[in-house]
């Protein structure tokens, strides 16, 4: 198995550096849905509505750690506890998704559960995206909401996997049990899809051998077991 060190990843030269959290508000994956100016359309002109998991770019000099709290408390307004998943994490790219040892130098801060080398989606940035995912739970459940983008969406393993392989529908997404918590009206016809964070939980969820691989540590396989 090959071996990293966390400090490869935060110094990549040819990699921006950004956090994601996979969390839940009691069942199934909380993700964010993303700002309107970031929605696409179909060919038929039918808009698609991006979720990824809550999380950014990493600011100068900040702690993947560090930027998880702040993200948390701004699209949410509730900080997170990060949940120590062990030193083994998954490593993914556009082609391969395996696991590896990790080993970290810097004092306190924790090994990620997950990183997803994702290519560049946007111009001016760097060829690829270091997503450093933890596992996580929220501090306070009573102050959740969507703050910073316009709605928070949770559903479980199985309806994350349809929400890749096929078109579903806000409405949809609704009947088959998925919910809602939106600040603004969402086109019920728009199509929800994932990216970032959320393409790399339905590649662990569609590969559950590799979770079985990760020796995860009791609480950390809890909440797995919860999404």
């Amino acid at each position: 198995m090959k071996k990293y060190s966390l400090e490869q990843f935060l110094n990549d030269p040819c990699a921006d550096i950004g956090t994601g959290l996979l969390v839940t508000r009691g069942s199934g994956f909380c993700f964010s849905l993303k700002k309107t100016s970031r929605w696409g359309k179909n060919e038929q002109g039918i808009s698609v509505l991006f979720f990824g998991g809550i999380g950014g770019k990493l600011e100068n000099n900040e702690l993947p750690s560090h930027s998880l709290h702040r993200e948390s408390l701004e699209e949410v307004g509730s900080d997170i506890r990060i949940i120590h998943s062990g030193e083994r994490a998954v490593l993914m790219d556009a082609e391969s998704i395996r696991v590896v040892l990790m080993s970290n130098n810097i004092e306190k801060e924790p090994l990620p559960f997950m990183i997803f080398r994702s290519p560049r989606s946007e111009a001016g940035r760097k060829p690829f995206t270091n997503i450093l995912t933890y596992l996580g739970e929220f501090s306070s459940l009573k102050k959740i909401r969507p703050l910073d983008d316009p709605a928070l969406i949770e559903l479980n393993k199985g309806l994350l996997l349809e929400t890749l392989k096929k078109d579903i529908t806000v409405r949809e997404f609704k009947r088959l049990g998925g919910k809602i918590q939106s600040r603004i009206n969402l086109p019920q016809d728009g199509i929800i899809k994932p990216i970032g964070t959320a393409i790399a939980a339905v590649r662990c969820v569609e590969k559950e051998t590799i979770i079985e691989d990760m020796r995860l540590r009791k609480e950390a396989r809890e909440l797995w077991q919860k999404f």
